[in-house]
């Protein structure tokens, strides 16, 4: 579920991996999954709606700007960046690819996939 606070603030729904305090950085870790970050984690968002307990839902107010359903043209997996890749050319739709560090350019990293996907199928994504 996806949510507007303010019309400036973007939050989502998300499964806990650990019982995390609010306020906490979150990074994510598996499909719409989030755990606390720690070294080498790319941070994510914050704790705005704790879950009770682990394996539940809370909320997280995002550090990115949009969120998409995109189609995709390669494997893509959560917690992976992704950049745009060729429209689809049959029905002209935008599609994504994985970025892959020093291969890509860094000015092409597009956005973080929150829940993956399988070349050809639909991504959950955010856009920075």
């Amino acid at each position: 579920m996806l949510r507007v606070k303010q019309g400036i603030v973007l939050s989502v729904v998300a499964i806990f991996a650990a019982v995390l305090k609010k306020d906490q950085i979150v990074s994510i870790t598996a499909n719409k999954t989030v755990n606390k970050s720690g070294a080498g984690s790319i941070a994510f968002g914050r704790v705005l709606v704790p879950a009770k307990a682990a394996g539940e839902e809370g909320t997280i107010e995002v550090f990115y700007r949009e969120y998409h359903d995109i189609k995709t043209t390669t494997n893509i997996a959560a917690n992976d960046f992704f950049k745009m890749a060729a429209p689809d050319g049959t029905t002209g739709e935008n599609t994504i690819a994985k970025w892959v560090s020093g291969t890509d350019a860094e000015e092409l990293k597009a956005g973080i996939c929150f829940n993956g996907a399988s070349a050809n199928g639909t991504a959950s994504v955010f856009f920075r």
